[in-house]
């Protein structure tokens, strides 16, 4: 057998471990998780992250939102303030939100 042929089973079983390995030992977390609103709701979410209890989104219009854990939530800002954004991120109690090569901070969340 030529050393490409031995390379090249050694990496597919390296690959293989790689995959299976995690899978065998993952362990179900325990959680009470709910859906928060109704089905469809979140459809035109393009990004989303998690600060101070709240889910921060930015809707397909560029629209900002803030949801509790009660499902209410509200409009931050004018509607399609964030239509150029690529990424929402939560940064220790700060949000950020990128618009191409740049990131803006929103401020700390009050809450």
């Amino acid at each position: 057998m030529s050393f490409r042929v031995r390379l090249m089973r050694t990496a597919m079983i390296g690959v293989l471990l790689a995959v299976a390995v995690p899978a065998v030992f993952a362990q179900r977390i325990p959680a009470n998780w709910r859906q928060i609103g109704d089905a469809g709701d979140w459809e035109g979410t393009v990004a989303m992250t998690g600060m101070g209890g709240s889910l921060w989104s930015i809707e397909s219009d560029g629209s900002l939102f803030r949801t509790d854990r009660h499902g209410a939530y509200e409009q931050i800002g004018p509607a399609g303030s964030f239509s150029d954004a690529t990424l929402l991120e939560a940064l220790d109690g700060s949000r950020a939100v990128s618009k191409g090569e740049r990131a803006l901070s929103l401020g700390h969340d009050p809450s």
